[in-house]
């Protein structure tokens, strides 16, 4: 899957989420994993969904020989948004945060590193308890 296909999924499924009366009904829908057990850590459960929406409505830079910044408003076609969707484990030593593409992955079994996790170890091997 690609960023592309990344981006409509998570748009998918916050527009899904936002407006779910019953938003434990629609995980479970979703079929996202809401409890994880990974090699390296004790087990965790989901305890919150964060949808984050940040918008660049301009850009400034140093100006030249002045102190000043160089202010230059977007027009409104070319703001952006950038949406961030986290999911947040618990577990007994701390918490997770997760994205939808290592939920996914996760969930299909596949390696985490492989939807580009940002943790520097590999596992080849899987023990499942």
């Amino acid at each position: 899957m690609n960023a592309e296909e990344l981006k409509l999924l998570e748009q998918a499924f916050v527009d899904g989420y936002q407006s779910a009366t019953d938003k434990l009904g629609f995980l479970r829908l979703s079929g996202l994993p809401m409890e994880l057990s990974l090699d390296d850590q004790p087990p965790s459960k989901l305890v919150e969904v964060k949808v984050s929406n940040t918008f660049t409505v301009g850009t400034a830079a140093p100006g030249f020989g002045s102190p000043e910044l160089v202010y230059h408003p977007l027009p409104s076609e070319m703001i952006t948004n950038a949406l961030q969707l986290e999911f947040l484990f618990l577990h007994a030593k701390g918490s997770e945060t997760y994205s939808l593409a290592q939920l996914l992955a996760i969930r299909d079994g596949r390696d985490l590193d492989e939807a580009a996790h940002d943790h520097a170890h590999a596992h080849d091997h899987h023990h499942h308890h």
